[in-house]
C-alpha cells in the first residue's frame, strides 16, 4: 500500500508543479532606447526596470542611468505583458510590453521633460455618480485630465498638481489617480482652506482622478452643491435607484434605457464656467443594496479554479482505487 502512496505523490507533485512552473528552455531578449518624447532625441533616465507578468511587480531585470537597455533570458507569456518602466526627473514611465514567443524584440520607452508651469489642459467629470443604500448617499466624482502638451506637470516641493473643493456635508473616504491603463494608487491629500489638494504628475494623455464621499441619507434629502477654479466640460451624473426625486440645475435628462433597466437616472451638462457653482438636490427614494454602483469586482482566476478541481478529482479516483483495491485484493493474515 505505501508504494502506491508515493506513486501518487509523486503523480499529485507533478501536476501542482504543471500549474506553476512555466516553460523555460526557449527565452526571448528585448532592446530599446529610452527617448525623451519633449526634444525626440534619446536620454539618459535614473532607471530603467522590466518586470516580469503574473508575479506582481517582481523584476527580471534592472539598469542605472542609461539611455539604452538589454535584457536577457525572458520567458515568452502568451497571456500576460512585461511592463517597462523608466524613471526621469523624478517621474516613473510605463510600456506594456507583449513578449509571446521566443525571439528578439526591440521597445523604445518614452520619457518626457518636467515643468511645474501648469499646461492648459482639458479636464472632464464623466462620472458623478450618487448612490443611495441603508440611510447612506454615496458619490463618486471621476474626474478627467486631458494633457496634450509634450510636458509633464509636477509642482516643486509639496504644491499639488491638482485641487477640488471639499463637499460640504458629506465625508471624504479615498481619493485614487490612475494614468491610462497603470493601476490606480491612493492619493495623499493636502488641505488649503476649504479646497482638496493632491500632488502627482499629469502626463501626456489622460489622467484620473477618482474621489469618494458618503453622506447621510437619513431625512431622505441630499443637496449637492460644487464648483471649481477651473472649467468643466462633458459633465455626466447618475443617480441610483432611478425613482430618487432629482432637480438638478441646467442639467439635461439622458433618455437611455439600458440606464433605466440597470435603476439609473442620467444627466448630462456639456459645460461649466470656472468659479460657476453646481446644484443637485435628491429626494426619497427605495434603497438599492450595498455600495453597487461605485465598485469594481475583479474576475476569478480561471486557470487556479479549474486546477482545485482537476486536484480534488483525482484525490477523489485515488480513495476509490484504495476501496477498491482493499475489497478485490484483502491482505494475507498470518
Amino acid at each position: 500500500m505505501i508504494k502506491y502512496l508515493i506513486i501518487f505523490y509523486l503523480a499529485l507533485s507533478g501536476l501542482c508543479g504543471l500549474f506553476s512552473q512555466t516553460h523555460t528552455t526557449s527565452t526571448a531578449v528585448l532592446t530599446g532606447q529610452v527617448i525623451n518624447g519633449t526634444t525626440g532625441k534619446p536620454v539618459s533616465c535614473d532607471w530603467v526596470r522590466l518586470h516580469r507578468p503574473g508575479n506582481g511587480m517582481e523584476t527580471a531585470g534592472e539598469i542605472f542611468r542609461t539611455d539604452h537597455y538589454e535584457f536577457k533570458n525572458l520567458i515568452p507569456d502568451k497571456e500576460h505583458s512585461y511592463i517597462l518602466r523608466a524613471n526621469y526627473q523624478s517621474v516613473t514611465y510605463s510600456a506594456y510590453i507583449k513578449v509571446d514567443s521566443a525571439r528578439s524584440y526591440t521597445h523604445s520607452i518614452k520619457v518626457f521633460d518636467t515643468s511645474s508651469i501648469r499646461p492648459d489642459f482639458k479636464i472632464t467629470l464623466p462620472q458623478l455618480v450618487f448612490s443611495k443604500s441603508r440611510g447612506k448617499l454615496y458619490i463618486e466624482e471621476l474626474y478627467e485630465l486631458h494633457n496634450e502638451s509634450k510636458l509633464t506637470y509636477l509642482t516643486a516641493g509639496d504644491r499639488p498638481t491638482f485641487t477640488f473643493n471639499s463637499l460640504q456635508g458629506a465625508s471624504l473616504t479615498s481619493v485614487k489617480t490612475q494614468f491610462q491603463e497603470n493601476m490606480p494608487l491612493p492619493a495623499d491629500t493636502m488641505y488649503q482652506g476649504g479646497a482638496i489638494g493632491i500632488r502627482f504628475p499629469i502626463r501626456l494623455g489622460t489622467s484620473t482622478v477618482q474621489v469618494r464621499y458618503i453622506a447621510s441619507y437619513e431625512t431622505a434629502s441630499y443637496t449637492y452643491k460644487q464648483t471649481w477654479p477651473y472649467d468643466l466640460r462633458n459633465i455626466y451624473v447618475f443617480i441610483t435607484p432611478s425613482d430618487i426625486q432629482t432637480v438638478a440645475e441646467n442639467f439635461t435628462p439622458i433618455k437611455d434605457d439600458n440606464l433605466l433597466n440597470s435603476n439609473f437616472s442620467s444627466y448630462q451638462l456639456n459645460y461649466l464656467p470656472a468659479g460657476n457653482w453646481i446644484t443637485i438636490t435628491l429626494n426619497g427614494g427605495s434603497d438599492r443594496p450595498g455600495e453597487e454602483a461605485l465598485q469594481i469586482r475583479s474576475a476569478e482566476n480561471m486557470v487556479q479554479k479549474y486546477a482545485w478541481w482537476i486536484i480534488l478529482f483525482l484525490i477523489s479516483v485515488f480513495l476509490i482505487y484504495i476501496g477498491w483495491y482493499a475489497k478485490n485484493f484483502p491482505a494475507e493474515r498470518n
